[in-house]
């Protein structure tokens, strides 16, 4: 896989079967986060729209490293 192939990037945190946070992280700048990374899991979730790519870029970047 070649990183311009990259659409979105899963990033999960869990303790046990517990999630604690889950992002996803979209190449056109959606952002969406469930939880806050606490245990036990709040009901908090959020969506995001950037035209700033530059924190997707840099994850792309540090995963194909």
């Amino acid at each position: 896989m070649d990183k311009k192939e990259v659409e979105m990037i899963l990033i999960k945190v869990k303790l046990g079967q517990d999630e604690a946070l889950s992002m996803k992280i979209y190449k056109k700048g959606v952002i969406i986060r469930r939880g806050c990374g606490a245990i036990p899991e709040l009901g908090i979730s959020t969506m995001t729209f950037t035209e700033k790519l530059v924190g997707v870029c840099q994850i792309i970047e540090f995963v194909f490293k």
